[in-house]
């Protein structure tokens, strides 16, 4: 049976329990799937604007100001 990341804080955050390792055992895990996404995302939509280069007009593939564009 597994256990779910909140029952594993739970259990390390018993009675007595600093909380500052818990606390960074928390961040550096986000910070991971943060970093792995941000990659993933970021080279993703540079290779899909080097596929559809074509049909860009004004706009290059790897333009910051357009891969930074929220809306």
């Amino acid at each position: 049976m597994r256990h779910s990341p909140t029952n594993e804080i739970g259990i390390r955050m018993s009675p007595g329990a600093d909380t500052s390792p818990v606390q960074r055992m928390v961040l550096a895990e986000g910070g991971v799937l943060l970093g792995i996404d941000l990659l993933l995302g970021v080279g993703g939509s540079i290779v899909a604007t080097r596929l559809i280069q074509g049909l860009l007009f004004g706009v290059e593939p790897g333009d910051p100001i357009t891969l930074g564009a929220w809306r």
